[in-house]
């Protein structure tokens, strides 16, 4: 009886460090992602924004 107890306190331990590391991960994830927007849209739009000068 208590080795079934302390394997599913193990199993429930292992999950919630487990879904605190993807939560953790995600997060810096989605910093990581607005950085990337906020670096490489500008060039876009400075690309285009060229671009369309040279058309007229």
């Amino acid at each position: 009886m208590l080795s079934i107890i302390t394997f599913l306190l193990f199993i429930y331990v292992i999950l919630v460090y487990y879904l605190l590391f993807l939560f953790l991960v995600s997060k810096k994830l989605l910093a990581g992602r607005k950085k990337i927007l906020h670096t490489v849209f500008p060039e876009l739009k400075s690309k285009i924004a060229f671009n369309q000068r040279k058309k007229k």
